[in-house]
């Protein structure tokens, strides 16, 4: 089983809406993948590593309610987040994302 959370943004680059997805991680693997430096975005956060064509290359959710993204070792959180939704997918589901 694999979880997969969604949402959507404005960006503040484009003014674009962007559709993000992403498979969960955990915060040590993205550090390492991506060295990144600094603490956890918060104790009960959710990690997840992009699978969509945009978006943040890493973020965190925390509570199903507010999502975070990782910049210049620090946690941002992302004012336009809407539409939060995690779900629990068969390991097989992931080639059909």
């Amino acid at each position: 089983m694999l979880e997969v959370c969604e949402f959507t943004f404005t960006s503040t680059v484009d003014y674009q809406f962007v559709y993000a997805k992403g498979i969960e991680s955990s915060w040590y693997d993205l550090k390492r993948k991506f060295n990144r430096q600094g603490v956890e975005c918060n104790p009960t956060a959710s990690y997840y590593e992009k699978i969509s064509r945009r978006g943040p290359q890493l973020f965190a959710i925390v509570n199903q309610t507010s999502v975070f993204y990782h910049d210049k070792d620090e946690w941002y959180k992302y004012r336009s987040a809407e539409n939060i939704k995690c779900d629990i997918i068969p390991w097989s589901g992931l080639n059909s994302l």
